[in-house]
């Protein structure tokens, strides 16, 4: 272990009650917990003792403009001191990503007051991809994912005019959000009180969305007004994101001006009704009540537009000038969200020439005052001094609002952070301490453990990110250590650049960047790009489905004749995955299909290495076809059912006829198993590494997959204490999977009786996977578990594809073992979905009672001599011989699991590795992290290949690993 973190409180990012644990960590993950009490204390090459300190997951700013201080501050203290460790930026529809040559030199005057001019930096990008790469090249204090700005994607297609884009304007502007989005963007930003982003209608916008929905992002608005049209600006963006089917983040949802003063409970009925309705909604709000923004912002739109020389062009000339002061003081300009401006509340927070110094610090009123001028002449004359420079406080927020708005469900923290200027918001330095200091410890607003969830597990989940966002094994670590009783924001708007106090430690990538409260000189922020999501899900799983994507989202790949709905799959498929038919068997196809034979290691199925049906029982199938026809009993053939029943009662189980499901194979079975036991938030605990359907059913069901680790250094025994840890009360099953796939492992009675011990302490539902329970080799025994504990609810998963070699008819079942009084609920809800699909496939139900009564073949193979022990040997004696490769001797099951030395192979991308091996050697396999181990440094390959072939393919992946290295 790379450093062990001793006694500290852990805050977990769950919102569940803190608890005391030693946290190792190692190549950039949290490696080990525990729990105070449990097991030897873990050791490593440095310990920090976190005695009166909280741990919990880096802080995510969801909302910052942190676009060139990234690479002009290397330090970036003003976030790392916070404990912040990823942010979102390309915020409020305008950043420097895509661009043209013109439409940069464009955005760089707009908002300069947000960022600087960034005279130092050289702007040599033009794509978003680029961007990223420059970010990654010259190296990122914190982490960064980026927003496509929608703003800055309408002034390279229709310019800085007021008018509709026309539909080729459209689709050009679709094309440029599809290409960020597939260049690793996490969505799309609007500032729609800004131009040119605000002439963009709802029509346009819905197009946009629609694109960004199909690469599985999310929209973030700074909506039309945050003041006297508030409420009706959230109504259009929930409306219209309703409509793309796209997924909501509120930017800074504040409720400002004196018109909303109270209204607060107005904004959140209306999210909590859309919420009810099904719709996918965020926001992010700072703990302040001043906003802050460009002092040019708070012009009319009308005097925005053609862009900023334009716009200082209206501000010269006296009779437009003149306009403009009417509609800002009385009428009320859509810049000021149609409110009249009040100068005694905008105070000038920052300027870019330093002869202007003398105006920050003070409002417009105040400084006019001082000079014996109307307030609109000081504003005036300050904006062509400093070419619309000048950033701004403006203090129309409401106390009652920011703190109703903060305790809701879907409640993130982002600071808005502009960094520019002498005196800025003290939010930039301030947020995530505020929140824990004084609205969490002073006030009592949020509990502590709630807020951390707030700051943490929340915008990780909107950003979609599998290993951030909690302290859990395998999660990467990134973390603050922060002491409760004096954390505090030093930032104020008297000294708004202070640094906080109470954050002495702040980890990312397992390495400090703050540590005894001083920032050190690590540079260890990487971008975090989106992978496309739903394109990349739809391919795996639907080719058609993936065309009709692409055309979504490339639409100039495609000519439009008529507008059709657009076809969105659903949000639940966003953490469902199977890598064993996933991107690298659509590689294997490719190849294929340019002629080259591949030998495919990544399914275990028997028939295509020449294990064929036993002949009685495809026979007894044919014999039967003729009364297969037409739909059977919702549950299963009775003759079938009662042979498994038959089949457990050899074994000393109780169960009856009508505690039998026969299914379409196992993993329909288990997909029922989740449908009908799971609420959304439930969790199960699934071994690591594990059969992935088990983790894609449970998250399909809304459920959690945790994740127990398998130890491999115990011959990939579960880890009980590790189990122990994970359960919580929202804990519903554990999983085991007996023998095991993918590690070929079998556990004895002892170890069974360890797992069912849990899960009868914690009133758990066994789910036991026994597919391979007939393939055991040197002499190895296998014990159904629910033989181990027959006063637990065991539901028992087997089938004919692999021990009988009828892989393809479909044919599985599920027994229910164990008292089912208190199950009755349940049960009921496994028949109504087995009533649901009308009946299981037939004819291979006519097979059940044959291959379970008829002679048990499987065991010539297995036995000394049988072709399947003399493959496994084959494989494990050849793996074993490649330099810096290591192999637990399968016990069972028809795979190997074998592990790449990390000091060997410098492996950061396993799918990568497994798609370099078919490519170079046309030989495919699965990588480890596909079966959710948590580290790139595993791959399973099958062992049903005979000796002669399968002996080719392990010297063929050892001289391809000879010397391989990812950079």
């Amino acid at each position: 272990m790379d450093l062990v973190i001793q006694n500290a409180a852990i805050i977990d990012g769950t919102g569940k009650p803190a608890y005391k644990a030693d946290i190792a960590l190692a190549n950039g993950r949290i490696k080990e917990i525990h729990p105070e009490g449990h097991g030897n204390r873990p050791t490593a090459k440095r310990t920090l003792d976190a005695t009166g300190l909280a741990l919990s997951p880096g802080f995510i700013d969801m909302h910052a403009h942190s676009d060139l201080a990234l690479l002009q501050d290397p330090a970036h203290t003003a976030k790392a001191a916070q404990g912040v460790t990823l942010e979102v930026i390309g915020q409020d529809g305008l950043s420097y990503a895509p661009v043209t040559p013109r439409t940069l030199e464009e955005i760089r005057t707009q908002i300069t007051g947000w960022n600087g001019h960034g005279e130092d930096i050289e702007f040599d990008w033009r794509t978003v991809g680029e961007y990223l790469d420059r970010l990654d090249r010259q190296g990122t204090a914190v982490n960064a994912a980026y927003l496509i700005p929608q703003g800055t994607v309408r002034a390279m297609t229709t310019g800085w005019e007021d008018r509709r884009a026309t539909p080729a304007e459209i689709e050009r502007m679709k094309q440029l959000v599809a290409e960020g989005l597939e260049q690793g963007a996490v969505g799309m930003s609007s500032g729609l009180t800004y131009t040119p982003g605000m002439y963009a209608t709802d029509a346009e916008l819905t197009e946009l969305c629609r694109v960004v929905a199909a690469y599985g992002g999310y929209y973030c608005p700074h909506h039309r007004s945050y003041g006297a049209g508030a409420l009706a600006a959230y109504e259009e963006m929930i409306a219209l994101t309703r409509e793309a089917g796209c997924a909501l983040h509120l930017a800074h949802a504040t409720m400002n001006f004196g018109v909303n003063k109270g209204r607060a409970p107005e904004l959140l009925a209306l999210l909590d009704k859309a919420l009810a309705e099904g719709a996918d909604i965020t926001l992010d709000t700072y703990p302040y009540t001043p906003g802050c923004t460009t002092l040019a912002a708070m012009l009319p739109s009308w005097a925005s537009e053609g862009g900023p020389e334009a716009v200082l062009a209206r501000l010269r000339d006296d009779a437009t000038a003149e306009r403009i002061r009417h509609v800002m003081e009385v009428e009320g300009a859509d810049g000021c969200h149609g409110v009249p401006i009040d100068w005694d509340t905008v105070e000038i927070s920052g300027v870019t020439e330093p002869a202007l110094g003398d105006h920050v610090g003070r409002t417009v009123a105040e400084t006019a005052r001082l000079r014996g001028e109307e307030p609109w002449t000081t504003a005036r004359r300050l904006l062509v001094a400093d070419r619309l420079g000048p950033t701004i406080l403006q203090h129309v927020g409401h106390e009652e609002n920011v703190r109703a708005i903060m305790r809701h469900s879907v409640h993130t923290a982002g600071s808005d952070g502009i960094l520019h200027g002498s005196k800025p918001h003290p939010r930039a330095y301030g947020t995530f301490p505020h929140y824990l200091g004084h609205y969490v410890r002073e006030l009592g607003v949020l509990s502590l453990e709630e807020c951390v969830a707030h700051l943490t597990s929340r915008p990780a989940a909107r950003l979609r990110l599998p290993d951030r966002g909690l302290v859990r094994e395998g999660f990467r670590a990134d973390l603050v250590l922060f002491d409760p009783e004096t954390v505090s924001a030093g930032a104020t708007f008297e000294a708004p650049r202070t640094l906080p106090t109470g954050i002495p430690f702040v980890l990312i990538d397992g390495r400090f960047v703050m540590e005894d409260s001083r920032r050190t000189d690590v540079i260890a922020g990487r971008t975090v790009r989106r992978t496309p999501v739903a394109l990349s899900r739809a391919r795996r799983a639907r080719p058609q489905a993936t065309r009709a994507a692409l055309n979504r989202a490339r639409p100039h790949l495609r000519p439009r004749k008529v507008a059709v709905m657009q076809v969105i799959q659903s949000t639940k498929l966003a953490n469902v995955c199977y890598e064993i038919r996933g991107p690298v068997l659509e590689e294997a196809m490719r190849l294929e299909a340019a002629g080259h034979r591949i030998l495919k290691l990544n399914t275990g199925n028997p028939a295509i290495f020449g294990f064929e049906c036993p002949p009685e029982i495809l026979e007894d199938m044919l014999r039967n076809v003729g009364d297969a026809h037409g739909y059977g009993d919702a549950k299963g053939l009775l003759s079938a059912r009662r042979a498994v029943v038959q089949h457990y009662e050899t074994k000393g189980i109780e169960l009856s006829v009508e505690d039998v499901y026969l299914g379409n194979g196992v993993s329909e079975l288990i997909q029922m198993s989740m449908q009908a036991l799971l609420d959304d938030g439930d969790e199960v605990l699934v071994p690591a590494p594990d059969y992935p359907l088990w983790t894609a059913s449970v998250s399909l069901a809304g459920g959690t997959a945790v994740h127990y680790r398998c130890d491999e250094q115990a011959d990939w025994m579960p880890d009980l204490a590790d189990i122990e840890r994970k359960v919580t009360d929202r804990t519903k099953a554990i999983v085991i999977i007996n023998p095991n796939n993918p590690t070929g492992a079998v556990y004895d009675d002892e170890m069974l009786r360890g797992l069912t011990e849990i899960a009868r302490r914690h009133n758990l539902i066994v789910c036991s996977d026994e597919i391979y329970d007939k393939i055991l080799y040197d002499g190895v025994t296998h014990t159904p578990t629910a033989a181990i504990a027959p006063d637990l609810l065991t539901l028992t998963f087997n089938g004919l594809s692999k021990a009988y070699r009828v892989a393809g008819y479909r044919s599985g079942w599920l027994a229910v073992c164990g008292p089912k009084a208190h199950a009755e609920s349940y049960i009921e809800g496994l028949t109504i979905l087995a009533n649901m699909r009308l009946c299981a496939n037939m004819p291979a139900q006519y097979a059940v009672a044959t291959a379970l009564g008829g002679r048990q073949t499987i065991k010539d193979l297995v036995l000394p001599g049988g072709r399947l022990l003399e493959q496994r040997d084959v494989a494990y004696d050849l793996l074993t011989q490649i330099p810096g490769v290591t192999c637990v001797k399968p016990k069972g099951a028809l795979y190997a699991f074998p592990r790449l030395d990390p000091k060997v192979y410098k492996i950061k991308d396993d799918r990568q590795m497994v798609l370099d091996l078919l490519r170079a050697e046309k030989i495919m396999v699965v990588h480890g992290t596909g079966f959710n181990w948590p580290e790139p440094d595993h791959f399973r390959l099958v062992t049903l290949p005979n000796t002669k072939d399968l002996a080719e393919a392990v010297t063929r992946i050892g001289n391809f690993l000879d010397g391989y290295s990812q950079p």
